[in-house]
């Protein structure tokens, strides 16, 4: 005679129950779910291919090519030999892109992981901590969302003396308050949860409850807003060296390379189309991996 389980037996009998407050989380649902995004995917396959050929370029293009001058041959449409043609000093513009790429894709990215981490320990002090820590910081966040973060740019650009280190820093420097709000937001809202209160009762230290309990909890916004930091820590370099403030020839970077190109618009669009559309597909494959990366970290799709 066959036997019937009751609901409760069946619970019990199909495995441990996670504990209490603990995350159902796994990895491998998440990658599932991001797979399941095609642009997500093709914008991490961009990102990665412009990574691997910027940062590759010292084992395949010889770095004289970026800096080579061939007088006869300025202003030379693109050819198979040279894709992006020659500027008016006839270097090669595709090598001064690949070797751009490498400084503006790495000052993007490096700036974006300071700003990250001061916007995430601030957020995590505010948020958790309150009381005059909250005000004050909160206070700072205010502050600095006043000004315009274009025009606090150029000013701190003014200011220091223009190189990649220089930009780096002053990007890393101050952009973070957008994401120490959201840090602050998510911090306020999980630690009255009531397996933080468990946690608490249990005798578990701040700290422990802080990057064990409630850090987990808040990446999937932290990781989201890090790589929309890129995006515009990409257009701001190139617009801080469009204004004649950020990297300054003849080291290039994709935002020099368009400020070079701006005077022979009519007579050589090619200088500027080609570095233009390469920050316009990089912005655009950060922007879709952000999105991808929102919905899979999403704990309301699981």
């Amino acid at each position: 005679m066959e036997k019937t389980l009751t609901p409760d037996l069946e619970l019990a009998a199909s495995g441990p129950l996670p504990l209490f407050g603990e995350r159902e989380h796994k990895p491998t649902s998440v990658w599932r779910r991001f797979i399941r995004n095609p642009l997500a995917i093709v914008a991490l396959v961009v990102l990665a291919s412009l990574a691997i050929v910027s940062f590759s370029a010292p084992l395949w293009l010889p770095h004289d090519r970026v800096l080579e001058q061939a007088r006869g041959e300025t202003f030379a449409s693109p050819s198979f030999s040279h894709p992006f043609g020659r500027d008016e000093y006839g270097r090669d513009a595709f090598a001064r892109a690949v070797y751009g790429g490498r400084l503006s894709l790495w000052i993007a990215f490096s700036s974006a992981v300071i700003a990250t981490a001061i916007g995430t320990i601030l957020g995590m002090t505010a948020g958790y901590l309150g009381g005059w820590s909250d005000v004050v910081i909160d206070r700072l966040i205010e502050l600095i969302l006043t000004i315009p973060f274009l025009l606090l740019l150029i000013l701190a650009a003014a200011v220091a003396h223009p190189s990649a280190t220089s930009i780096l820093l002053i990007l890393g420097l101050f952009d973070w308050p957008v994401l120490a709000r959201i840090v602050r937001g998510e911090f306020i809202s999980l630690r009255g949860r009531d397996y933080i209160e468990a946690a608490r009762a249990s005798g578990c230290s701040h700290w422990r409850i802080v990057w064990k309990h409630i850090l987990p909890n808040a990446m999937a916004p932290i990781i989201v807003t890090g790589t929309l930091i890129v995006a515009i820590h990409l257009t701001s370099e190139a617009a801080i060296s469009f204004l004649g403030l950020g990297i300054q020839p003849p080291t290039p970077s994709w935002g020099n390379l368009l400020t070079n190109a701006q005077n022979y618009v009519i007579s050589a669009p090619f200088l500027a189309i080609f570095p233009g559309l390469l920050i316009l597909i990089t912005v655009l494959a950060v922007n879709l991996l952000g999105d991808g990366l929102r919905d899979a970290l999403d704990p309301r799709q699981r």
